[in-house]
């Protein structure tokens, strides 16, 4: 774990520290920026055998789609999907460069899935979407007239992720997401539909806290707490 996040944070500081105007960087300067994240790569990532990964293939294949790239836009990307291939969740590109500001987000609501459906579990007090009357516990069957799982099978492939479970977590927890200020349409299990606007909402915050304390026979007890709540801005 302290491997894979210290490779987080190595391609956070390489990729997102160059520049923030759009065609920066010179084709040499994105060769250079490709050697220094593979040596990142082959320094601090430890799950290639794990994973079945042919490291030396994967980077051969982007090393001439980077030479072929023709903007900053496509190779950051190229970053993106090549480090997205370990399908490891702690190893990504967070964001493209560039003053491109926050253009999607969530009505205030968080969803769960249980037993098979998916169902609002909280509901921002005071907003858009408590006025329009969605409550906790309410299943969602559709958005803008698709089934729900075929929207969450639509996103689950563009999540970095270990497992198609967590993958699955992802798609539900941003299954609503969309352009700012524009409208979904929600259908839910009792007829009703809805209705929301996104808004600058994340669905998800952790406030952790780690209790140790010594028993006896050299025993320690060691328990942790984690409260997870929406947060909008």
């Amino acid at each position: 774990m302290r491997r894979s996040l210290l490779t987080l944070s190595l391609f956070i500081v390489i990729i997102l520290s160059l520049g923030l105007q759009a065609n920066a960087l010179t084709p040499a300067e994105r060769q250079t920026v490709f050697r220094k994240v593979c040596v990142s790569v082959e320094r601090w990532y430890p799950y290639f055998h794990e994973k079945g990964i042919n490291w030396r293939q994967v980077r051969v294949d982007y090393a001439r789609r980077v030479t072929a790239s023709e903007t900053d836009e496509q190779f950051y990307r190229l970053m993106a999907d090549m480090l997205r291939s370990f399908h490891d969740g702690h190893t990504e590109v967070l964001s493209y460069p560039g003053t491109m500001g926050v253009t999607t987000g969530l009505p205030p609501i968080q969803l769960i899935e249980s037993h098979g459906c998916i169902l609002v579990s909280k509901v921002e007090i005071g907003s858009q979407s408590a006025s329009a009357g969605v409550k906790p516990g309410m299943e969602l069957t559709s958005i803008d007239g698709q089934p729900v799982e075929t929207v969450i099978q639509r996103l689950m492939p563009s999540f970095t992720a270990s497992t198609s479970g967590y993958a699955r977590h992802l798609a539900v927890l941003h299954l609503l997401k969309g352009p700012i200020r524009n409208p979904v349409k929600v259908g839910f299990a009792d007829g009703q539909t809805i209705e929301l606007t996104h808004a600058y909402y994340s669905p998800i915050t952790y406030d952790s806290n780690v209790i140790s304390r010594r028993l006896p026979d050299r025993f320690r007890f060691l328990a942790t707490t984690a409260r997870v709540q929406g947060k909008s801005r």
